[in-house]
């Protein structure tokens, strides 16, 4: 318990002081003293020198309350302080990851018959942004007419920005030696993608330059490891630390250190389908940079020339993943004690969904990882559910079987995953796949980590239409989409409310447009009708609302919030008609339909 001091006051009463309080205090206690009576005077010197002193303490106290709360990981809410704990168990918070892009390839008939090689960093430059290889990818061209490039377009992807070659420095030779990099400008604009830094070290024992490669943690490294760790620090710089020849190879004093780092254009790089259409391909080319390219690249490998790129064309008939920046707090607070937990091995389907969630939130919305037996349970049932004969039948399922996955069945990881765009139109909703490359991208990168007798099978979502939805029974309907279409919101305002008609109209609107946003739905989510119904109900002015329908000359009206739910691949069996809240399956994603023009299904009256 709390006892008094000798001052009259708690010995915790300090978390209660503020100015005020404390001017109080002071005032007080010199009144007790009866020797000074300027102190009850505003505007006097006493007065004045009562306030410096009251409110510099306020200063002190908050920074006192603040720091002993900002020192706990549960309780941290400053990005400079978590990122210091969580330093102490090695973890590095992501910092911004740029866009990344799907596209195609053709090669002409001008184009002889060969092995060709674009060298790493190579780019598209248009609108005032650029998208770029970021390492050599080789193709062959087999025929002498036209010919689509498969393999270039299945297995790379190109990624927003333009690199940059930071300035070469020395090495001191030190144990754990840090370079620290950092925007060669200040610009608000200036993203350094977190993915993309790459290192080249020149042995001063050596002439030739050689590329290091980046790891997680260099603890897991041994003595002789060229590698070297990026943490994002507190102050949002990147810290390349290289080993001690402990744990990773220590830099030689005196070699040369050469960082390349892709420059992101953030939300600017975001693009859509067909812009990089018949654009030309552009080399990276510096005086440094072609010394380490002929080191690094392998010797006989067919360079392709200025003249010959020309005759690529290179298209994209998706847009961009969306830019995504620093890991917040919140997400460090999250996925710190899971990476943790797992020590950077995937093993449980858990690991596998917390490691994506971290590591591609640029490209992936949302993210579920299942076992065999979930897979079989959930997924394949239910199509045999829905009427297929087997799961096979249906197109996504066997594509992805063929292009992914092996002959056995019993030892794969099945991740189901919902690209990271921004896309409104319902046909481009529905058919919002990962991409071929996309899917490869990501299982390479996830191969390093995994358990090594384990197959990771990306998987595609079924995708959920939602939409209103009022019935009498299932026999008023002929076709299941045609509920959706003929059913709207009918909303209705307070006879004597004073608002106009026109703004509840647009509230109702942003509730749905705001819950049903893209990037706000994910597998496996819990749609709740009662929220939806009671923050339509919340809106100042709002009576009573119901869903309807125009049918055949009638009005069948439900008084309640009622959807239409149904698989748009199969309408007629993966059908339902709801008022209770909808929990989606793990693979099942949700979209309502046409949300851009949600305005066209309400309708808000005055009751009369």
């Amino acid at each position: 318990m709390a006892t008094k001091s000798d001052f009259n006051l708690q010995q915790d009463g300090y978390v209660s002081f503020d100015a005020i309080s404390l001017k109080d205090l002071i005032i007080e206690r010199m009144n007790e003293q009866q020797i000074f009576t300027d102190q009850n005077y505003e505007g006097s010197n006493l007065s004045a020198l009562i306030d410096i002193i009251a409110y510099s303490y306020h200063v002190l106290i908050y920074y006192l309350n603040k720091n002993s709360s900002e020192s706990n990981f549960s309780q941290a809410e400053i990005y400079e302080n978590i990122n210091q704990i969580v330093k102490s168990i090695d973890y590095s918070p992501t910092g911004p990851q740029t866009s990344n892009l799907s596209f195609q390839a053709v090669a002409n008939s001008n184009l002889a018959v060969d092995f060709y090689t674009i060298p790493r960093y190579s780019y598209f430059s248009f609108g005032g942004t650029s998208y770029s290889f970021t390492q050599d990818v080789s193709f062959q061209k087999t025929i002498n007419g036209v010919e689509s490039l498969t393999d270039l377009n299945n297995n790379t992807l190109l990624y927003n920005g333009q690199y940059v070659e930071y300035p070469l420095f020395t090495a001191l030779g030190e144990n754990f030696e840090t370079v620290t990099l950092a925007a060669t400008d200040e610009n608000i604009d200036f993203y350094i993608d977190n993915n993309n830094i790459d290192v080249y070290v020149k042995d001063n024992n050596q002439s030739n330059w050689v590329k290091w490669e980046r790891t997680t943690s260099l603890y897991l490294e041994n003595s002789s490891a060229k590698k070297y760790s990026v943490r994002y620090n507190e102050d949002e710089k990147y810290e390349l630390k290289f080993g001690n020849n402990i744990t990773g190879k220590r830099l030689t004093e005196n070699s040369l250190i050469a960082i390349y780092y892709l420059k992101s254009d953030g939300q600017a790089g975001q693009v859509s389908k067909n812009t990089i259409n018949n654009q030309p391909l552009y080399f990276y080319n510096t005086t440094l940079f072609n010394e380490i390219k002929a080191d690094v690249i392998p010797s006989g490998s067919n360079i392709i020339s200025i003249e010959e790129s020309a005759n690529l064309i290179f298209s994209n008939d998706s847009s961009s993943t969306n830019f995504k920046t620093k890991e917040s707090v919140e997400e460090i607070k999250q996925n710190a004690p899971r990476l943790y937990n797992s020590q950077y091995r995937l093993v449980t389907t858990s690991d596998y969904k917390n490691y994506i969630n971290k590591n591609f939130s640029n490209w992936i919305n949302s993210v579920e990882v299942v076992d065999n037996n979930q897979y079989i349970n959930g997924y394949q049932n239910y199509f045999f559910n829905i009427g297929l004969q087997q799961p096979n039948a249906d197109s996504r399922v066997l594509f992805n079987q063929l292009n992914f996955s092996n002959s056995t069945n019993f030892n794969n990881v099945y991740v189901f995953a919902v690209p990271n765009k921004n896309i409104q139109n319902s046909l481009d909703l529905r058919t919002n796949y990962l991409s071929v490359s996309q899917k490869n991208a990501l299982t390479i990168l996830l191969d390093e980590i995994k358990i090594s007798n384990i197959d990771i099978v990306v998987s595609d979502p079924v995708y959920t239409e939602i939409n209103f939805g009022a019935s009498n029974s299932k026999e008023d309907f002929l076709f299941v989409e045609t509920v959706g279409d003929e059913s709207y919101l009918h909303v209705e305002v307070e006879r004597n409310a004073r608002r106009d008609l026109d703004s509840v109209k647009d509230d109702v609107i942003t509730i749905f447009q705001e819950y049903f946003k893209n990037n706000n739905m994910t597998l496996n989510q819990l749609i709740s009708l009662k929220d939806l119904s009671q923050s339509i109900l919340d809106i100042e002015g709002v009576s009573t609302f119901s869903t309807r329908r125009e049918h055949k000359g009638q009005t069948i009206i439900d008084n309640l919030l009622s959807f239409i739910v149904f698989n748009p691949i199969y309408p007629d069996n993966d059908y339902d008609i709801t008022k209770q809240d909808i929990k989606l399956k793990y693979f099942q994603f949700g979209y309502f339909k046409n949300l851009q023009s949600i305005n066209d299904k309400i309708q808000v009256i005055r009751q009369s």
